[in-house]
């Protein structure tokens, strides 16, 4: 005679869940998966384990065609909501930033008359405050632009007006953008171009924009009174761009992270430098959709390059090729 049997009550529900008990080291019938399951499962006494066991209950589970449509209409409600979110953000990013530039314009406007004393003869210190205003205001604007253009690298609406480029007009105006941020840091920007440098079809407003970007980040995080080079030759079928300074450099772990969107190396630090981490990301985009590439190379406490490539044959479609980059490296 077995000993007395042990009743565990079995929950039914979509899905009944309960606790198996056998005796150590002996076997036991497995319920068939076709079978009914009873209401109570008998065991033998002694020493037990527990063993989990979930037992469906097929005549109450829905269909797997009406689970896929479920899942599938509940995915699609879902995306639906996250594009209407998106676009709502990425409206509001937009719309702000054009509102916010067009005040800004206006007092850089007055600022600029003040400096110039064309509403009235101003002092040596009010000079000195209007300037401090000047610079924080365009500081304001290039933060506002930034954000305006990252905006258009994620819904992939920033527009290009590819046309004929002389290298040699397109980095001195870049440089003539940034020679007043070098003059305050007594920083010299030399220039050099290689020989027999082909005019390039491209956005030369967008290029030119790349350069005063890395540009300024040379300028920033370079030594007062020290040098930044820029260097332009022809390498086959490519131009390629390179700004060097000789600054702080940049520890090898983070090299590959700069070119993502609000990164910055030393936050609390960089942040008194003034900037959001979007310029490397904007100019990276840029010049994926020309066809380039863009990298660093760079020595802690030695100074950095950053080199991009543009291809001398012109790229068709460059908005297209602009949609379809992974400007945000989720690829990656």
């Amino acid at each position: 005679m077995r000993n007395e049997p042990e009743v565990i009550k079995i929950l039914r529900e979509e899905e009944r869940t309960g606790k198996l008990y056998k005796k150590l080291f002996t076997t036991y019938k497995e319920l068939n998966s076709t079978e009914t399951a009873p209401d109570e499962i008998l065991t033998t006494s002694g020493e037990y384990e527990d063993i989990i066991a979930t037992i469906s209950a097929p005549s109450k589970n829905k269909q797997p065609k009406e689970q896929a449509e479920s899942y599938q209409k509940k995915t699609k409600e879902q995306i639906i909501e996250l594009k209407k979110r998106d676009k709502i953000k990425t409206n509001f990013l937009s719309v702000t930033s054009h509102e916010l530039r067009t005040p800004i314009s206006a007092i850089k406007g007055y600022l600029q008359m003040l400096l110039r004393q064309k509403l009235g003869t101003i002092n040596e210190e009010q000079k000195n405050a209007l300037n401090i205003i000047l610079r924080n205001t365009n500081r304001l604007d290039t933060l506002i632009q930034d954000i305006l253009d990252i905006s258009r690298l994620e819904s992939g609406t920033m527009k290009f007006v590819p046309k004929l480029t002389n290298i040699k007009n397109m980095i001195e105006q870049a440089v003539e953008t940034m020679q007043s941020s070098a003059d305050k840091k007594n920083i010299k920007i030399n220039i050099s171009l290689g020989g027999n440098l082909p005019d390039l079809i491209v956005d030369q407003e967008r290029v030119k924009q790349v350069v005063a970007n890395l540009l300024a980040n040379a300028i920033k995080f370079s030594h007062d009174g020290s040098v930044v080079n820029i260097f332009v030759k022809s390498d086959r079928d490519h131009v390629l761009f390179e700004i060097q300074d000789f600054g702080r450099g940049i520890p090898a772990d983070n090299q590959n992270k700069l070119f993502e969107a609000f990164y910055q190396i030393n936050s609390s630090e960089d942040r008194k430098l003034g900037g959001m981490g979007l310029g490397l990301a904007i100019s990276r985009g840029i010049v994926l959709a020309h066809g380039g590439r863009i990298w660093v190379e760079s020595v802690l406490n030695k100074g950095s390059s950053f080199i991009f490539s543009l291809p001398v044959k012109p790229i068709r479609d460059v908005e297209g090729r602009f949609k379809d980059a992974d400007i945000f490296r989720l690829d990656e």
